[in-house]
């Protein structure tokens, strides 16, 4: 994880700074300042680029602070501050304020203000140059403390409206209820970000689940009419006569009904809107029949009037250029019923504010049936790779240099949801010479082994820097499910690891996700000095072809 230091009153000290080798940067910076500002840095380059990277590496931290309230680590078991049936019921009520913060979209517009730069030019002789950016810790937290209680403010004003239209109106009644959807979840991503970014040290962890919780069960200070839940249940009994939806084509009905409402409220603006991806949980994996409920959603909107962008490398172009994202993620709820909730957001890239949202009740059969095949499995993969970039982190200050690597397909960007006799090509691109060790998950080991090496320890030589690279091409089979990409790249050789060969696969001689990564990532026994290392990840949903 990346540090962020304080640099207040900088401009006092820019001939000071502009002397100091960027190796010395570090412990200047904490020598001379407070630690409760981040900073971020980067050598040479385009300012107003380093203010942007400087925004999105702040955003990272800001999710990874806040992941870390639902994975705490060893030393402090999430049980000791709260019940296990509530452990999960905030997992599921925070899953989209999870995904959003993880996508680095909501704070862009509001971290904007509080973003204070400076240009630190020294000699051309010097090849230390650098620039800073700075955010200060309590501006931020003062933004979202004044915006969760504008929040509040809004939901009770249409709470108040929905109570007095019941009597007379219930579709104008359920409008109103609808329309707090949104707004509760603002709420929750304003308290979750006020957690992550107060200095862990001050923090009360009792006190920060009881925060967390008070949109969900209003056991704190009591400012909010309903919670989320009891309008949720409201709105289900105006609508649907507290019915579950028991089919992939009664959830889209429902999601596009509610957003249809919404959208009139908001005054029936219409255009241009990205369908991306839909989870299980607040994991990266794609619900089971992903594909087929796109394309359900996909007709209803376009029948409502939108124009329908799903997310692919040919329409790359068009997605960055469309304010309007619709994303959404489903659960099998924490209670005795077995039944689910499928929640989805409508958000503007532009503003960072959520703009509209649907919640359906969905039967414990669908539950089951959007589960991906092996996601449990699949989440301990990538909990693992978690636990093991966290371990792994520099503490340094980073340059902005470091050893990159990203990893695609032909068929998506951050997903990809491919169907059965589909061909397929993994790509990757470097910024330095490197060696790729690339591991696919499988959905089972129906093949010989779950874990399978596609390449070893393949080198990257300049001549290919800052190319896309293609790792291969592949043919989509059953068996069908929830399946991981992880690649690793680093500047030297990757340490030799025991395999088995089955057919024409190299398998980890393991079955568990933590002794597989550690296998795969092991670092080589010499050179840790001068190590560089990066890793990236894509989910990958294989799935019957449809009909």
């Amino acid at each position: 994880m990346r540090k962020f230091f304080v640099c207040i009153l900088l401009l006092g000290v820019l001939s000071l700074s502009s002397q100091l080798a960027l190796a010395e940067l570090d412990s200047w910076v904490t020598t001379n300042y407070p630690t409760g500002d981040y900073l971020s840095q980067q050598v040479g380059g385009d300012l107003n680029k380093t203010i942007d990277s400087g925004k999105k590496e702040l955003i990272r931290n800001i999710f990874q602070n806040a992941n870390a309230l639902f994975n705490p680590d060893e030393e402090k078991p999430i049980n000791k501050w709260v019940p296990e049936g509530e452990q999960r019921l905030l997992e599921q009520q925070y899953a989209t304020a999870l995904i959003n913060l993880r996508d680095m979209r909501t704070e862009q517009s509001h971290l904007v203000q509080h973003f204070q730069t400076a240009a630190i030019q020294s000699p051309a002789s010097n090849s230390s140059s650098y620039r800073l950016v700075n955010v200060k810790r309590r501006e931020l937290m003062m933004q979202y403390v004044a915006r969760e209680r504008q929040l509040r403010e809004a939901i009770n004003e249409h709470l108040a409206k929905a109570a007095q239209a019941e009597s007379t109106n219930q579709q104008q009644a359920a409008a109103e209820y609808l329309h707090t959807y949104p707004l509760f979840e603002q709420m929750k991503e304003a308290v979750l970000i006020q957690q992550a970014v107060a200095p862990p040290q001050s923090q009360d962890r009792a006190a920060v689940y009881r925060k967390l919780m008070e949109p969900i069960t209003g056991t704190n200070d009591g400012s909010l009419q309903m919670t989320l839940p009891e309008v949720y249940q409201r709105v289900n009994q105006l609508q649907y006569q507290g019915m579950t939806t028991n089919t992939i084509a009664d959830v889209a009905s429902s999601v596009a009904q509610q957003l249809a409402i919404q959208t009139e409220n908001l005054g029936g603006v219409k255009g241009d809107i990205v369908l991306k991806g839909f989870t299980y949980r607040n994991s990266l994996q794609p619900i089971a029949q992903s594909t087929a409920f796109r394309q359900e959603l996909k007709q209803l909107l376009e029948q409502m009037g939108w124009q329908v962008i799903i997310p692919a490398p040919n329409t790359r172009g068009l997605v960055e250029k469309v304010s309007l994202t619709i994303e959404g993620t489903a659960w099998k709820n924490a209670d005795a019923s077995s039944n689910g909730t499928f929640q989805t957001t409508v958000h503007n890239r532009d503003t960072g504010d959520m703009v509209g949202s649907s919640i359906v009740s969905i039967s414990a059969e669908l539950t089951t049936n959007l589960q991906p095949n092996n996601f449990e499995e699949i989440t301990k993969v990538e909990e693992a790779v978690a636990t093991y970039n966290m371990k792994t982190a520099p503490k340094e200050v980073l340059t902005g240099d470091e050893l990159k690597v990203d990893v695609w397909t032909n068929k998506g960007l951050e997903q990809s949801i491919l169907q059965e006799g589909d061909e397929f090509i993994i790509y990757c691109e470097v910024n330095k010479p490197s060696y790729i060790r690339l591991l696919y998950v499988l959905a089972d080991d129906s093949a010989g082994g779950r874990y399978t090496l596609l390449h070893d320890s393949t080198y990257i030589d300049e001549t290919k820097v800052g190319k896309p690279v293609s790792l291969g091409e592949f043919v989509v089979l059953p068996p069908f499910g929830s399946e991981k990409l992880i690649v690793l790249a680093q500047s030297t050789p990757h340490e030799k690891v025991d395999f088995i060969r089955k057919g024409p696969y190299k398998f980890l001689d393991t079955k568990e996700a933590g002794e597989a990564v550690n296998l795969a990532f092991a670092p080589p026994k010499r050179g840790l000095a001068e190590l560089e290392r990066d890793t990236m990840g894509i989910s990958v949903s294989t799935e019957p072809k449809l009909q």
